[in-house]
């Protein structure tokens, strides 16, 4: 009979605001490595060339696939000639691209890329407002750690895993679910795994269809990496299976963990 070895379930907050200094930090970082910034572009995309070949090409192609086949617009064109033109438009902006970057980050009134610099300044509460709803809920900061780092502790039995108020232990404590060695490579893999699928959950307002679907992706990879002696990581919240798992309670968010043994 399957026994429940290890199970708790963390709760994401609705909203977690950056502390001040962070978003000082991320400002003052953007713009301290400005010209570092501008270099690798330049290093990277030194003439019209390079910019055909690794901009305009590729975002034709990515935008093509928002043209659908048999499409015909109120003027006659078909999709064909559409996506055509667009190509031929995006292929052309290479003067327009290059000074439009070229002024961002000249030299002004003394000031290297001052106008990059003001964009960075004009962005803060921007960037606050987006981390504070959707990154930050799931990892956490100096402050305290977030769900996802606790999960990435837990399943690999660091003894950073903790439970904060919110959480809550179902069963057990903390549990190494890797393959011997491979507890880092675990917890290095899972943890932006589990931040990429919660914001995409989050951005898309605790879809039921992407939950199930990012659940699966979750629990495919721990399932890649687990010791045998445990049942298999998978999606579904069953009572006789493992699994890690974002789930929707009322109007909350939680990622819920549990470990279960044949």
């Amino acid at each position: 009979m399957s026994e429940i070895v290890s199970a708790v379930r963390f709760h994401i907050p609705s909203v977690l605001p950056p502390a001040d200094f962070s978003v000082d930090q991320w400002a003052d970082d953007l713009k301290s490595n400005a010209m570092r910034i501008n270099q690798k572009r330049e290093l990277s995309i030194p003439d019209e060339g390079q910019y055909q070949s690794k901009l305009a090409e590729r975002s034709a192609r990515v935008w093509q696939n928002f043209v659908p086949t048999g499409f015909i617009s109120r003027h006659g064109r078909k999709a064909a000639q559409i996506i055509s033109q667009q190509l031929k438009a995006i292929k052309r902006s290479f003067e327009k691209w290059q000074g439009k970057l070229a002024g961002m980050f000249a030299t002004v009134d003394g000031i290297e890329a001052k106008v990059y610099k003001e964009r960075i300044d004009e962005g803060r509460d921007r960037w606050a407002d987006k981390t504070a709803q959707t990154t930050l809920r799931l990892t956490g900061d100096v402050r305290e750690s977030g769900a996802v780092t606790l999960a990435g502790w837990w399943l690999t039995a660091d003894n950073r895993a903790i439970v904060r108020a919110g959480d809550v232990i179902i069963k057990g404590g903390p549990t190494n679910v890797a393959r011997p060695f491979l507890d880092k490579n675990l917890r290095a893999g899972l943890t932006p795994q589990l931040t990429q699928s919660g914001v995409e959950i989050l951005k898309n307002d605790l879809n039921p269809t992407l939950i199930d679907e990012q659940n699966a992706v979750i629990n495919d990879f721990i399932k890649g990496l687990q010791q045998s002696i445990y049942v298999d990581f998978q999606k579904d919240y069953l009572t006789d299976k493992s699994f890690c798992i974002y789930r929707r309670i009322n109007d909350d968010l939680y990622l819920e963990i549990q470990v279960v043994k044949p």
